[in-house]
């Protein structure tokens, strides 16, 4: 019996990741739909409609979108586990997953909302049993599996002997991980990991995800999550809503989507208010300025991130699925580009103040 490791269909997605189509990307979908239909073929519910993106190598992708949105759909599609309605087509590595389930699988790592193995097995004998599965070799299989029980620091001398229910909630979920880890995947899929977990171990666990991208620079990780003030800790952004990409990019654009941009208070003295206002409205990123009478010294811009990107040119943002790195925060930008401005109409000391919308009220405006 081929092994799944060694398999024709391995082999293709080795030789994807040099030479194949797409070889920059991790995952392809091009006008991707999904129907759903009942037992009685009565109904039928589309649970995804006309998705197109492309996920690039080495990106942490947070998954967002309130219940029934399609983020499980989304998911099982790239397993294999579903196949999607004629006249999509989806690429995973490489590979086509509805052809091969079984053997892309062995590229794949999934980490669960809960812990799945057996309770009776402790900690190295999970690890163990995975790796079994996988057929990862025995020779230098222990060393390999003390490796990762470090990287998600549940060392063997001290965690090795337990059984999960002596582990904490938050090393459950760093077990899973290791369990993901095991057979050296080029893509992982979490399933809400942090789901019930105190901040100081959802935080851990977001510094395993990066500390492991890090670690293999080439490695992708899909994060399903429903906590949003997570998204900070991604590299991008997908978000669904009734089946449908709402947003895909970099998170300082998902505010923007929301609200239109960040909100600027730019504060002068009283006398200069006017002539604050007129320098502030030739600059290109400045999309609305809204004065108080209750605080005659107060500016409030709103701003266009867009319009931002382009203008410093360091910043690069997200379209059409095309991949490009933020390297300034986009609010900051915008900022530095209000503050310089002022100071080159001559302000001494303006005070410029960013409020940006957090990304609960950005999914909230966004789900509506």
């Amino acid at each position: 019996m081929t092994s799944p490791v060694n398999s024709p269909t391995a082999s293709r997605i080795a030789h994807s990741q040099h030479h194949g189509a797409s070889p920059e990307y991790a995952v392809v979908l091009a006008h991707v739909s999904k129907t759903y239909v009942t037992a009685s073929e009565a109904t039928t519910r589309r649970a995804l409609i006309d998705v197109s993106v492309q996920i690039p190598k080495g990106q942490i992708v947070a998954i967002i979108g309130p219940s029934g949105c399609g983020k499980t759909t989304f998911l099982r599609l790239l397993t294999g586990e579903h196949a999607p309605d004629a006249g999509g087509s989806i690429a995973v590595l490489g590979v086509n997953p509805a052809s091969s389930p079984a053997t892309l699988r062995a590229h794949i790592g999934y980490v669960p909302q809960h812990y799945l193995l057996s309770r009776q097995l402790t900690v190295w004998d999970a690890l163990h049993f995975v790796a079994s599965l996988y057929d990862v070799p025995y020779r230098g299989r222990q060393e390999r599996l003390e490796g990762i029980l470090h990287s998600v620091r549940l060392e063997r001398r001290e965690h090795g002997h337990k059984l999960p229910r002596q582990l904490s909630g938050g090393q459950l979920r760093r077990l899973a991980l290791a369990c993901a880890l095991v057979h050296e995947p080029d893509l992982v899929i979490a399933d809400e990991p942090t789901a019930g977990l105190d901040p100081v171990t959802r935080k851990e666990i977001w510094d395993h995800f990066r500390d492991m991208r890090d670690h293999r620079p080439s490695r992708t990780f899909l994060v399903a999550t429903q906590h949003l003030d997570e998204v900070e800790h991604c590299d991008l952004v997908l978000m669904f809503k009734a089946g449908r990409v709402v947003y895909y990019g970099p998170p300082p654009g998902l505010l923007r989507l929301a609200v239109g941009g960040y909100a600027l208070v730019v504060e002068v003295e009283r006398p200069d208010a006017v002539k604050a206002f007129s320098a502030l409205q030739t600059l290109p990123i400045v999309r609305d300025i809204r004065t108080s009478a209750r605080f005659p010294g107060v500016l409030y811009l709103t701003v266009d991130l867009e319009s931002t990107s382009s203008s410093e040119g360091n910043q690069t943002m997200i379209a059409n699925g095309a991949q490009s790195r933020t390297t300034i925060d986009a609010g900051e930008a915008c900022r530095a580009l209000v503050l310089a401005k002022l100071k080159e109409s001559g302000f001494t000391n303006p005070q410029v103040v960013l409020q940006a919308p957090s990304y609960d009220e950005a999914f909230s405006i966004l789900t509506k």
